[in-house]
């Protein structure tokens, strides 16, 4: 595998902290506020200070898990890519005198660094997709336990909205290729 241990450990803790950032965000936030107003339509000095440094924590907290999470999914994933580029390198060293006398050195460099390019940026957009999908789960638990006919809506409007995404991905992966396409063939001349 082309990603080092230390790579992995780090992707799951920017996995575990982009996790806590999707929980607090879900279900801290939620519970604070709901306090604050329990304690706001009571009257209840004490309980608005003791809900305001709860919201306070909350915030502070996914302040700090939050961006240490991505910065640490970045730091994988360039870790990643710094291993693909060696084995891609190594590859490359060791190739047959045929495939170097049919292919130019530069078609060979950028194929390399296109490659490596597109895989980084899909391995970090497919980890933001899973902590997307995280606190969409988390935020639809606590929906469905504290108002099921707004989380039903919600439920509704989310299937309409994969469906027109789906709908529209294979075009723009179609745009996408020829753009790779086209990308090619200027780094090529």
């Amino acid at each position: 595998s082309f990603m080092p241990v230390r790579d992995r450990l780090l992707l799951l803790l920017a996995t575990l902290m982009i996790a806590m950032d999707a929980t607090l965000s879900s279900v801290g936030t939620s519970l604070a506020i709901r306090d604050l107003m329990d304690a706001a339509a009571q009257k209840d000095a004490p309980g608005l200070l003791r809900s305001a440094i709860c919201i306070g924590s909350v915030f502070l907290l996914r302040s700090g898990f939050g961006p240490s999470g991505f910065y640490l999914m970045y730091l994988a994933s360039e870790g990643a890519s710094l291993g693909l580029r060696k084995k891609m390198a190594v590859t490359i060293l060791y190739a047959t005198a045929s495939y170097l006398d049919t292919h130019q050195s530069g078609e060979t460099v950028s194929s390399m660094v296109n490659d490596i390019e597109a895989a980084k940026q899909g391995f970090a957009d497919l980890y933001i997709l899973a902590a997307n999908m995280y606190m969409i789960m988390v935020g639809l638990a606590a929906m469905l336990v504290w108002s099921w006919p707004v989380a039903t809506l919600i439920l509704a409007v989310a299937g309409i909205c994969y469906a027109s995404g789906a709908a529209f991905s294979v075009p723009m992966k179609n745009a996408s290729k020829v753009y790779q396409e086209l990308l090619a063939r200027v780094t090529e001349s």
